[in-house]
C-alpha cells in the first residue's frame, strides 16, 4: 500500500487541479487569529521545527538532568 501513495499523489494532483486550476471555488477561510495562527504554523513548518525543537530538548533536560554520555 506504501508504495502507490506517490503515484495517488500525481493522480490526486492532476485530478483536482487541472491545468494547475482548482475545479472548484473555495469559501475564504474566516479571518480570526486562531486562523491566521494555523495557516501560519502550516506555511511555515520547518522554522516551526527548528524553533520549537531545541526548546523541547532544554524542557526534557530541566526536568530529567544531563543526558548520561555527552559532555555538556
Amino acid at each position: 500500500m506504501v508504495r502507490c501513495l506517490p503515484a495517488w499523489n500525481g493522480w490526486g494532483g492532476s485530478f483536482f487541479y487541472p491545468n494547475g486550476t482548482r475545479k472548484r471555488h473555495l469559501p475564504p477561510l474566516p479571518q480570526s487569529p486562531a486562523v491566521h495562527f494555523l495557516t501560519f504554523m502550516g506555511r511555515h513548518t520547518l522554522k516551526v521545527y527548528l524553533i520549537h525543537q531545541p526548546i523541547f530538548v532544554g524542557l526534557l533536560r530541566l526536568l530529567y538532568g544531563p543526558i548520561p554520555g555527552l559532555p555538556f
